[in-house]
């Protein structure tokens, strides 16, 4: 019995170290699955059983605790990296439609304006040297009078001179003459000629909106051609030199000029004529 007593004795000591370890691991668990939160099962399931000291249940809630700490850690990784890609993805699809959006605005802007551009670009005064209106020496410039008259949807057009022999002209004004208005004025060269009374002059095979001839001499050739809706216009003017021997060296030019007020201004100079030319009868 004696011997017996100094081995509880000894006991004593011993089980009240475990017991503070016990109480020490219990504090360390609850801290470190605090953060899952102390309303989560799991959670009250190891403090109970850290209560009870039921070792097995411990363990079970630890292994769900970690299951569920980790899970949350998966789910704060996940989510940080997806931000940064979502971010590049807002940018680039944001890019893409203001994009859009400039390049609309801006095919409208030049789709409304264009004419208008070229107009301002467009040099109002040109000389070419050497060529006529009414000649017959340049297809590429007929060509470019024909273009630009065409380009321009003329609703009046006016030509006055003492001849109009370019035959590509000619027809071009007889059938613009089916969906505008286009008057002739036809005067008398230096030898008092009318191209009007030549039975072979192409003005006699096709029909105009008005043909007027002039009894005054006309060493000018000119063709107008306005478009009263944009306001644009162009006239083309072929000088002709006065004197013979000039005239045989080819001194003469076509003077080409832009613009509806500059158009305007001229066409108000030969106001006077077109009113006093008399009609011509076939």
């Amino acid at each position: 019995m004696s011997q017996q007593k100094p081995n509880a004795a000894a006991a004593a000591p011993s089980l009240a170290p475990q017991a503070v370890n016990a109480d020490q691991n219990a504090e360390v668990l609850l801290a470190r699955y605090k953060v899952v939160g102390e309303d989560h099962p799991s959670f009250r399931k190891l403090k109970e059983a850290l209560a009870r000291k039921q070792e097995a249940l411990v363990k079970a809630a630890v292994a769900e605790l970690e299951e569920v700490r980790r899970a949350n850690v998966n789910r704060a990784t996940t989510h940080v990296e997806s931000k940064p890609r979502r971010y590049w993805l807002w940018i680039f699809l944001w890019g893409t439609f203001l994009a859009v959006c400039l390049y609309i605005l801006s095919h409208r802007f030049i789709a409304s304006h264009v004419q208008d551009i070229i107009a301002r670009n467009t040099h109002p005064v040109e000389i070419i040297a050497s060529e006529t209106l009414g000649g017959k020496k340049s297809e590429e410039i007929t060509a470019r009078i024909l273009k630009e008259v065409d380009d321009l949807k003329p609703d009046r057009c006016f030509f006055i001179g003492h001849q109009l022999a370019k035959k590509e002209i000619v027809e071009y004004l007889s059938a613009l003459s089916q969906i505008a208005s286009v008057r002739l004025i036809l005067g008398t060269d230096s030898n008092g000629h009318c191209q009007l009374a030549d039975p072979k002059s192409p003005l006699r095979q096709y029909g105009f909106t008005e043909v007027r001839q002039s009894s005054m001499p006309i060493r000018s050739q000119l063709l107008f051609a306005f478009n009263n809706r944009t306001k644009k216009a162009v006239a083309f003017v072929g000088t002709y030199p006065y004197d013979m021997r000039d005239a045989a060296q080819g001194e003469h030019a076509l003077i080409v000029i832009h613009g509806f007020d500059e158009c305007s201004r001229l066409y108000s100079a030969y106001a006077p004529l077109l009113e006093n030319a008399r009609a011509y009868g076939r």
